[in-house]
């Protein structure tokens, strides 16, 4: 029915309504209701991504793919107002469609039968020590081991992360962040950079997919402290929480199509000066 929603889903559940993504048919109650293949496909899509904004470019590929000219906004309102007619629904107090002008639509119901998210999997490659001594090599190390660690911690039903002995291999590696990405089987990757001098530390990190070298988010640190250890870990939490924060934006949004680059000081004492 739609190449966007799982192959072994047969039904979608919401309110009093059932889709039969296999069939093709849209129910109430057990009765059919005639809606056209260009709304069910739409209706599949949007339903498949319940409380996510779906862009118009993603329903436009879905309905008419790359290479068919329309009149695109024709052709959504069309196929909007069949929806929501077929569901008793309104435009402007929706309950299962909202209309997000210029970017895309949400559907606002609950939905029984989609599969769980698939787990995606990140791998953390080894810091390259920017330093003049190589003896901070072990800081490197340790922030990536507290890194893995935090991150693991995150969401362990929906990201899956590679042990540091899974990339270590790759240290210093000059390849492309998609070969590197084939070779592990990771869908996302945090590469970074350590500079320390005296007692001054600059890490910066960045998040890329692994499919298109695409660089979802990066991101500068810096701080000072005697305390290696606890400068390690916080700064290690506070990467972990932005790849968490990124990851859920990730979820509920299509991919940006330009880098998101922040810019802070912390101190590696303070939580709260990173946010």
């Amino acid at each position: 029915m739609t190449q966007n929603t799982d192959q072994n889903v047969s039904t979608l559940s919401f309110g009093a309504f059932e889709l039969d993504t296999r069939a093709g048919e849209l129910r109430k109650g057990g009765v059919r209701l005639r809606l056209q293949p260009q709304p069910l496909r739409m209706l599949a899509l949007l339903a498949s991504r319940p409380g996510e904004l779906v862009p118009r470019h993603d329903v436009r590929r879905e309905l008419w793919g790359d290479d068919t000219f329309v009149d695109v906004a024709q052709g959504l309102g069309a196929c909007i107002s069949r929806i929501r007619v077929a569901l008793c629904d309104a435009g402007r107090n929706p309950r299962y469609i909202e209309t997000l002008p210029r970017r895309g639509y949400r559907f606002l119901a609950a939905v029984e039968g989609l599969p769980p998210p698939r787990k995606l999997i990140l791998a953390v490659l080894p810091f390259d020590n920017l330093s003049d001594d190589h003896r901070q090599d072990y800081f490197c190390e340790g922030l990536v081991e507290e890194i893995v660690a935090e991150a693991a911690s995150l969401a362990p039903q929906t990201l899956g992360v590679l042990s540091r002995r899974s990339t270590v291999g790759y240290k210093g590696s000059a390849r492309d962040i998609r070969s590197i990405g084939r070779d592990l089987r990771v869908d996302i990757m945090l590469a970074g950079s350590v500079r320390r001098h005296g007692m001054q530390v600059r890490i910066a990190a960045q998040l890329v997919r692994t499919d298109d070298a695409i660089h979802l988010w990066a991101k500068t640190y810096q701080g000072s402290g005697l305390n290696v250890l606890t400068l390690q870990a916080e700064m290690a939490r506070q990467i972990a929480e932005a790849i968490g924060l990124e990851l859920a934006a990730q979820r509920s949004a299509a991919p940006p199509s330009h880098p998101i680059s922040r810019r802070t000081a912390i101190s590696p004492l303070s939580a709260s000066s990173a946010r």
